[in-house]
């Protein structure tokens, strides 16, 4: 950290930041993930920064933290990493464009991420949730809520539309023997029960 303006280093040693959301949550820590690719060789004195966007010296920091030192990889391939930012060190909310940093302990910026804000949630704002992928790694993954609740409602509506069918007159067996169905057939008596109430059902009672 002894320089005062930002010298990169050449992109062969590029830091990869992963899985960047466009938003975070105020006062809610922030888990940072990375990729350093083969070769590289980490040292404790190397630092990741959070930074706006249009700082132009490594001592523009917000925040940074201590880079975790993981053991580099025997068969020479990148290796994953990660950090944690304390919830009070975090930039207060606003319009403004932070990024990561990837600082070596020579000063030189490794690598940067894409920008992102710290923005309060609103009722239709983004969601941020983690899926497991089929590797074992967590994925960052930012979806429209809207987006969430209208693959939801068309789910519930497929699903209704599927169980009017089943007990229209004239088609098919009566309520009753849908109730014997087995629990993979996915009509299981609670969600009969709540899509046709007791009195709305075709067949005999």
């Amino acid at each position: 950290m002894e320089e005062s303006s930002i010298s990169r280093a050449p992109s062969r040693c590029g830091v990869s930041f992963l899985n960047v959301a466009r938003t975070y949550i105020p006062n809610t820590k922030v888990e940072c993930h990375y990729t350093l690719p083969p070769g590289t060789v980490p040292s404790a004195s190397d630092w990741i920064g959070i930074f706006k966007v249009e700082a132009a010296c490594v001592r523009d920091y917000h925040t940074f933290v201590w880079s975790s030192v993981p053991e580099s990889a025997a068969d020479g391939s990148p290796v994953h990493a990660s950090v944690q930012f304390q919830a009070s060190y975090l930039p207060k909310p606003g319009a403004q464009l932070y990024q990561f940093r990837y600082v070596n302990r020579q000063g030189r910026v490794c690598g940067q991420s894409p920008p992102f804000q710290f923005r309060e949630p609103r009722p239709m704002d983004e969601l941020v949730t983690l899926e497991e992928t089929d590797g074992g790694s967590d994925i960052l993954l930012v979806v429209p809520k809207a987006t969430v609740l209208q693959n939801q409602l068309d789910e519930s509506q497929q699903e209704r539309n599927d169980l009017m069918q089943l007990f229209c007159p004239g088609r098919g067996p009566s309520w009753k023997q849908w109730l014997n169905l087995p629990p993979e057939s996915g009509f299981g008596v609670t969600r009969i029960e709540e899509a046709f109430p007791r009195g709305n059902r075709i067949g005999p009672s």
